[in-house]
């Protein structure tokens, strides 16, 4: 039982790392888009 859920956390973990890259990765173009440069 634990096990699964140690799993299932991980995975959200990942999940969330990858959104988060590409939510920055977003408002980057964004940012770009808009004539700013970070």
């Amino acid at each position: 039982m634990y096990k699964a859920w140690d799993d299932h956390y991980k995975s959200g973990v990942q999940k969330g790392i990858q959104q988060g890259e590409h939510a920055k990765r977003r408002r980057a173009n964004a940012l770009l888009l808009n004539g700013f440069v970070i």
